[in-house]
């Protein structure tokens, strides 16, 4: 099963340059996201990220949990099979029914325009996100990523430390940087923020 590697960044106009200068332009898309969890934060306060993408279900695992590194390391499960053995939710109706019934409920949704690159082995995201697509005030929030997909644990390491190495090649800081869903809820879920940092699924000294 593939493992997405991945460290997030917030790009200076320069850091951009330097990122985009020689990478191959992909595509362009329209990304819309609903996130779900239940009262206690039981997805979310261990790391794992249940949504629904332009109507597919998707639900991200990490590999680094507790997490050791700024570089995050998640397996995404895409078949509604694999998310209800991995959450334990037997198959009843549909599969937002059965959340439903079991206590998880729609708490984000988000609409994001992606550029996608590739610079030699590198995928690089960037992403502006519209974190209140369902509201008059549109808030932004934009972020890049530079990934690797591995096949196996093994080949984790040596993906964390290209990474890194890239980041540094091209002038960027590694360092924390929360992403667009825990940036809303920084924004606007004060209690589930806390409950993210209490569970140390947070760093406190993330930036913006």
């Amino acid at each position: 099963m593939a493992i997405e590697v991945e460290q997030k960044f917030l790009l200076s106009p320069e850091e951009k340059d330097r990122l985009l200068d020689g990478a191959t332009f992909i595509k362009e898309q329209e990304i819309w996201d609903h996130y779900f969890d239940n009262g206690p934060y039981a997805l979310t306060s261990t790391d794992r990220w249940l949504r629904r993408r332009d109507g597919s279900w998707q639900l991200k695992t990490p590999h680094n949990w507790p997490r050791t590194s700024t570089v995050r390391q998640y397996t995404e499960l895409e078949t509604e099979k694999e998310i209800r053995e991995a959450l334990q939710i037997p198959e009843e109706k549909d599969l937002e029914y059965d959340l439903h019934a079991r206590g998880f409920e729609q708490f984000a949704m988000i609409k994001t325009i992606r550029q996608k690159y590739k610079k030699g082995k590198f995928g690089l995201d960037l992403d502006t996100a519209n974190l209140t697509p369902d509201q008059p005030r549109r808030d932004f929030y934009q972020i890049a990523e530079i990934e690797l997909m591995v096949e196996s644990e093994v080949a984790k390491q040596a993906a964390i430390d290209d990474i890194l190495k890239f980041a540094r090649e091209h002038g960027l800081v590694v360092r924390h940087i929360r992403g667009k869903l825990v940036e809303y809820i920084r924004r606007y879920r004060p209690i589930h923020f806390k409950a993210l940092i209490d569970a140390k699924v947070v760093v406190e000294e993330q930036v913006q």
